[in-house]
C-alpha cells in the first residue's frame, strides 16, 4: 500500500509486498464423499468468510447421500462437479484444482476436504499473510486444530528441509516458516 505524504509530512513509504498480492483471486475448493452434514457445516463456513473467495468449486467424489444434493442447493452458489466415480481425494483435488484454474481464472486456491470448517477470518489471514510478504509466495497454509484447539496431528506445519537463511527470513516477516517446495494452491 502506497501511503501519501503530505506537505511537510513524512515520506511516502514504499508497499513491501509482492506486486500481485493485492489482485489475488482465489477459488476454493472441497472435495465431498458421504458426508453431507459436515459438507454443509463446510460451505456454511466458507458462505461466512470475512473475505469470501471469489468462487467455490465442489467435487463430489460420487457420493451415495446426499453429498450432492447439498452442494448443488447451497446458497454459496459454487460450480459443482459430480464425479461418475470415486477418484479418492488426491484425483478430487486434481480435478478440482483443474476446474478452479481453467473455469474459474484462480490465482490462488485454496483447498480443502468436506470436514474443513474455516473460521471467518482464515482466509483473510492467508491474504493478510501473502499482502505482507515481500517476495512471491507460492504455498500458504493455516494451523489445522481439532475443535478443542489442539493442533491436528496429521496437518502439523514443519519448515522445509533445506530452506535457505533467507527463505527462513523471508517467512518469518511474513508470519510463518518455509514450508513444502512451490506450488500454486493456498491451503487451509
Amino acid at each position: 500500500m502506497n501511503h501519501s505524504a503530505s506537505a511537510g509530512g513524512p515520506t511516502p513509504q514504499e508497499s513491501t509486498a509482492h506486486p500481485d498480492a493485492t489482485s489475488a483471486r482465489v477459488v476454493a475448493v472441497v472435495v465431498t464423499y458421504n458426508r453431507e452434514k459436515l459438507l454443509q457445516d463446510c460451505l456454511d463456513a466458507l458462505a461466512a468468510q470475512e473475505r469470501r473467495p471469489d468462487a467455490v468449486v465442489i467435487i463430489d467424489n460420487s457420493s451415495t447421500d446426499a453429498s450432492g444434493t447439498v452442494a448443488d442447493e447451497h446458497p454459496l452458489g459454487a460450480d459443482v462437479v459430480h464425479l461418475r466415480r470415486n477418484v479418492g481425494g488426491a484425483g478430487g483435488f486434481a480435478a478440482g484444482i483443474a476446474r478452479a484454474i481453467v473455469r474459474h481464472d484462480a490465482d490462488w486456491v485454496w483447498v480443502m476436504d468436506d470436514d474443513t470448517i474455516p473460521r471467518p477470518g482464515a482466509l483473510s489471514a492467508l491474504i493478510g499473510a501473502l499482502e505482507a510478504s515481500p517476495v512471491r509466495l507460492s504455498v500458504l497454509s493455516s494451523r489445522a486444530v481439532w475443535t478443542d484447539g489442539r493442533d491436528h496431528p496429521m496437518n502439523t506445519q514443519r519448515t522445509r528441509r533445506g530452506a535457505s537463511a533467507q527463505e527462513k527470513r523471508d517467512a518469518a516477516r511474513a508470519g510463518d516458516a518455509p514450508s513444502a517446495p512451490p506450488a500454486t494452491s493456498l491451503h487451509c
